[in-house]
C-alpha cells in the first residue's frame, strides 16, 4: 500500500509541476485501491473523486469512473471549468505532459456534456490527439478518440482508431469493445463477435472492479 501512495504522490507532483511523467497507460489495481481509500476517507472531496474517476478511466471499468464523475458534478456543478483552469496552464508550460492533457481532455468533455457544446467536444478530441502525437501508442487516448469519433457518426474513422488501439495494446479490453462496436454499426456482425468475446474475457481477467 505504501508503494501505491508513493506512486500516487509522484504522479500528482508530475502533474502539478508540469513535468512530463511516463506514458503510463493502465491504472494498476493497487493504485485504484489507494484512490478508493482516499474517497472513503473524504467522501465529499470532489478532487479525490475526480482522481478516482481518472484512474478508473484507464481500466475496463469505465462505468465506475463515469459514476464518480456524476458525483463530482452533483457536488460541484462547475467542476469542469475548474479542471480546465487547472490543466490548461500546465500543458502550455509543458506540452509533453500526458497526464495533464488527459485530464484537460476530460474537463472539456465534461463541460461539453453540461453545456451541450460541440466546441467543447472538439477541444476534448484535440487534447486526446495531442497525447497521441506525443505517444502514438498511448492506448487510452486512442480509445477515447475512437469513442468520440464513433459518437460523431464517423464509423470508418472510429474503426481505424480502434484498430490502432488494438495494435498498440492487444490486451486492452476497451479497445476490442470499441472495435466490435464500430463493426456492428457497419453490420459486420461476424467480425464483431470475436472482438466482443475477447473484450469480455479481458475485462473479467482485470479483476479489480467493485
Amino acid at each position: 500500500m505504501f508503494g501505491g501512495f508513493c506512486r500516487a504522490a509522484l504522479l500528482a507532483g508530475c502533474v502539478l509541476l508540469g513535468i512530463a511523467g511516463p506514458a503510463r497507460a493502465d491504472t494498476r489495481p493497487e493504485e485504484i485501491a489507494v484512490l478508493r481509500e482516499r474517497v472513503r476517507e473524504a467522501e465529499q472531496d470532489a478532487d479525490a473523486r475526480f482522481d478516482l474517476a481518472m484512474g478508473l478511466a484507464r481500466t475496463p471499468w469505465l462505468e465506475q469512473g463515469w459514476q464518480e464523475l456524476i458525483k463530482v458534478r452533483q457536488m460541484e456543478p462547475t467542476y469542469a471549468d475548474k479542471v480546465i483552469a487547472r490543466y490548461e496552464p500546465l500543458v502550455k508550460e509543458n506540452p509533453d505532459n500526458i497526464e495533464a492533457w488527459f485530464r484537460l481532455a476530460f474537463g472539456h468533455f465534461f463541460a461539453g456534456l453540461e453545456r451541450k457544446d460541440p466546441e467543447s467536444r472538439r477541444k476534448a478530441m484535440d487534447a486526446f490527439g495531442k497525447i497521441v502525437a506525443i505517444d502514438p501508442r498511448y492506448v487510452w487516448a486512442l480509445n477515447y478518440l475512437a469513442y468520440l469519433t464513433h459518437d460523431s457518426g464517423d464509423l470508418a474513422g472510429a474503426l481505424a482508431l480502434a484498430e490502432r488501439a488494438v495494435s498498440a495494446a492487444p490486451d486492452n479490453a476497451v479497445a476490442h469493445f470499441l472495435k466490435a462496436q464500430a463493426l456492428v454499426r457497419q453490420n459486420r456482425y461476424w467480425a464483431a463477435a470475436p472482438e466482443l468475446a475477447l473484450a469480455m474475457r479481458l475485462r473479467a481477467q482485470a479483476g479489480f472492479g467493485e
